[in-house]
């Protein structure tokens, strides 16, 4: 289900649309600066983008209420991915 669709399906305010596209590139703004901290371990940096995906989805989960499990299956791809690091996606490939 793409946003549009989710929000309108769940009757979700623009607002709500706002406030997950602040915290989509808040996060992502965040990650990209742990990443690039050379004072963190491999094991720190692991840590620090955990702790970042815990806010994360406990911020988008309140904004989106009984619509959080629907746009996890769906656009909130992202948001599982958010505490991997740069190095594990590398491994991956």
């Amino acid at each position: 289900m793409n946003r549009s669709k989710l929000f309108s399906a769940h009757e979700l305010p623009q607002s709500a649309a706002i406030r997950l596209y602040q915290a989509r590139q808040t996060a992502g703004q965040e990650a990209v600066a742990i990443e690039q901290e050379a004072d963190l371990s491999p094991d720190e940096r692991a840590e620090a983008l955990a702790v970042l995906k815990a806010v994360t989805m406990k911020s988008v989960s309140s904004v989106l209420g009984s619509s959080y499990q629907s746009y996890l299956e769906g656009s909130g791809e992202w948001l599982k991915a958010l505490a991997q690091t740069q190095e594990a996606q590398t491994q991956k490939q």
